[in-house]
């Protein structure tokens, strides 16, 4: 599990870096709010593309040689970040940067492979607190790097570029592929081990649904269109109604980030052994509805910091507990693949939430993405609820000795 955190962790690095420049750079390249939404999105394009194919061929031959050449995809896309001078090249460098995020299902794969389902829940914690870690670190080592007049966007990228390199060598060195450990109620499928098998989306989903993945699945992805439509247009929001400009949205990112991190290590494990999954999702997306209405009702500084905190500290533990939730349901031989299609319906989401965040931002002005957003939350907050008693309380008993 150490391995698997810290090559998610310098793989994610350069996106948390670069990230929150992005709106800023491509302002500075004449960019409509519009379109720096379509930039936000493109990886999530990718990764809806390829996320499957990624989990499939991780179940076919082994999680480490997929996890190894989509690593391999990162340092190029942030060596074209540095060197963009136009919007093209900008699209360019987030596609590519899709291609090696799409990777992620396969690392969640891996741990599941690895750990006994009560245990699963610290093992996508551990996953998702990377994703905020970064957050934390990246913006920092952002506002460093811009310079005296905040405008050197290459340094940044350039960091990236290294520290994706580095996750690189460490997969290379720490990661092996490993006996499944399975749950004694798990569905095996049979012989599913082909990429084509995979791709065969009605028997998939067939199996998923009647697994029992069809909710989590839901929740993951109205969970991706909240926070991606609220997350791609909240350094437009800041500009629009703060006046901010990059150097301050950092600090933005980074609280939430911590907060993310915080809850990952510190709540989302006992909360899951005490509560179950679905009840501790619902607390979860309960704290984010909490800041986003912050946001729309009282904007300030400090409001922005506390509601970002809430909205990091909430998504992440809500979709550790659905991912669990998931891994839990997908039967045996389609882990991967199944793992795969939940980042590809997220990465869809993560399309569409940009798209219409942008749109509505551009037609009723700053606050709508974040009513949009609230709304989505209500209704996965009544989806959660529709998990039969023993998915909620699959984990009231404390987890097995790893």
């Amino acid at each position: 599990m150490p391995a698997v955190f810290s090559v998610a962790l310098l793989n994610l690095m350069g996106l948390g870096i670069v990230y929150p420049l992005l709106t800023f750079q491509a302002l500075d390249l004449g960019a409509a709010p519009l379109a720096v939404t379509l930039l936000l999105s493109v990886d999530a394009l990718m990764i809806f593309a390829v996320a499957p194919l990624w989990g499939a061929a991780s179940d076919r031959y082994g999680r480490r040689p997929v996890i190894l050449l989509a690593l391999a995809t990162a340092p190029p896309s942030y060596l074209l970040l540095a060197a963009a001078d136009g919007l093209a090249l900008l699209f360019m460098a987030r596609a590519l940067t899709g291609i090696s995020s799409a990777v992620f299902p396969v690392l969640q794969a891996h741990l599941a492979d690895r750990t006994c389902p009560d245990r699963r829940i610290v093992g996508m914690a551990s996953l998702n607190a990377a994703y905020g870690l970064v957050f934390v670190i990246g913006p920092l080592i952002a506002l460093a790097g811009l310079g005296p007049d905040g405008d050197n966007y290459a340094l940044p990228a350039l960091v990236g570029a290294f520290t994706s390199g580095l996750a690189v060598l460490l997969a290379l060195i720490l990661l092996r592929d490993e006996v499944r450990v399975d749950s004694g109620d798990s569905r095996n499928v049979g012989n599913s081990g082909s990429i084509g098998g995979a791709l065969n989306r009605g028997v998939v989903f067939r199996q998923m649904r009647l697994s029992g993945c069809a909710t989590p699945l839901a929740v993951v992805a109205i969970l991706g269109f909240a926070f991606f439509c609220m997350d791609t247009t909240i350094g437009l929001w800041s500009h629009a109604v703060l006046g901010w400009r990059a150097e301050d949205i950092t600090l933005v990112f980074t609280a939430g980030g911590g907060a993310a991190v915080l809850s990952q290590w510190l709540l989302v494990a006992p909360l899951c052994w005490r509560f179950g999954e679905a009840t501790t999702a619902r607390l979860a997306v309960g704290v984010f509805l909490f800041g986003l209405a912050m946001l729309v009702v009282a904007p300030g500084a400090w409001q922005v910091v506390l509601a970002s905190m809430c909205m990091g500290s909430g998504m992440a533990s809500a979709l550790s507990c659905a991912q669990c939730l998931l891994s839990r349901a997908a039967p045996v031989g389609l882990q991967g693949r199944v793992m795969g299609i939940s980042q590809s319906c997220a990465s869809a989401a993560g399309l569409l939430g940009p798209l219409w965040g942008g749109a509505v931002f551009a037609a009723w002005g700053p606050n709508s993405p974040f009513v949009s957003s609230l709304a989505l939350l209500i209704l996965a907050f009544f989806l959660l609820r529709r998990l039969s008693p023993k998915e909620m309380t699959a984990n009231r008993r404390l987890p097995a000795e790893s």
